[in-house]
């Protein structure tokens, strides 16, 4: 965490990955509260999130912290839940988690001092629209179960999750899913 003061910036503290994995990915994306007070910080590799809280009340808030780890499904594997992360800046006890390859995005909320998952949505419903030559498109419904010979992929892997945000208060969430490549369309 870097602070400014008087146009210099200095590092006011450092958080240390807590796991002792290798391929853990723990910072590969994070988010901060506007108050700069709550940082939130993926860990896909390990299907964590870990939500860490100033608590100091001197000029430099980060001289002490608390953290909560979210952990994400077991299964399936690899999941990549926390590959994405969004706190809502203004309303900090709201969090959305991507889990690209699970096709999911969980929200959680802070109540009673523990993250809570408050809602849930698979992108099954996602259509894949891709271009097949310069005048027309070609669509796939992640609900195919056996795609046509001419689309040899997985349909189920839209990656739906793979970016996420949330608005400053909280009520709207975008969520990113590049879907997947086909190996060929004939």
């Amino acid at each position: 965490d870097y602070i400014e003061s008087s146009n210099t910036w200095f590092i006011s503290t450092t958080i240390i990955e807590p796991s002792t994995s290798s391929g853990s990915y723990f910072g590969h994306d994070i988010s901060m509260n506007w108050s700069g007070t709550r940082i939130a910080i993926g860990a896909y590799g390990e299907n964590n999130v870990y939500v860490y809280d100033a608590t100091s009340t001197s000029s430099n808030p980060w001289a002490t912290y608390v953290s909560n780890v979210i952990t994400g499904p077991s299964s399936p594997t690899p999941s990549r839940f926390g590959y994405s992360v969004s706190l809502a800046e203004d309303k900090g006890d709201l969090l959305v988690i991507g889990a690209p390859d699970w096709n999911r995005v969980d929200l959680y909320e802070l109540i009673n001092s523990s993250w809570t998952r408050v809602f849930s949505n698979i992108g099954d419903d996602i259509p894949n629209i891709i271009p097949y030559d310069q005048t027309s498109n070609v669509t796939v419904h992640s609900k195919v179960t056996t795609p046509s010979p001419d689309i040899r992929s997985n349909v189920s892997s839209l990656q739906y999750g793979f970016s996420v945000d949330i608005s400053a208060f909280g009520e709207r969430i975008n969520i990113g899913g590049p879907g997947f490549v086909y190996e060929n369309i004939n």
